[in-house]
């Protein structure tokens, strides 16, 4: 498919340090287009270790089939930078 004359001359891989840790839900819940009542409360419905409540206030709950498509959306656009 890469070798296609319509296709990208480039293809980019990364591990981006803390993402799902660090983005901020103001900015996930004004630019995520989905109900914000739910995604509000997924993002911070905390997780359970050991039998103990942890509140969640930041981040993007991992693990999840959502976590991905979030993630994904929130570097859209991201392409079109340049350096």
């Amino acid at each position: 498919m890469l070798r296609q004359q319509t296709s990208a001359t480039w293809i980019m891989e990364g591990d981006i340090h803390g993402f799902f840790d660090h983005i901020a839900f103001s900015w996930i819940e004004e630019h995520i287009p989905m109900n914000k009542r739910v995604l509000s409360k997924w993002l911070r419905s905390g997780f359970i270790d050991r039998g103990a409540l942890w509140p969640t206030t930041t981040g993007v709950p991992q693990g999840g089939i959502v976590s991905p498509v979030i993630s994904n959306m929130v570097l859209d656009g991201l392409e079109a930078q340049r350096s």
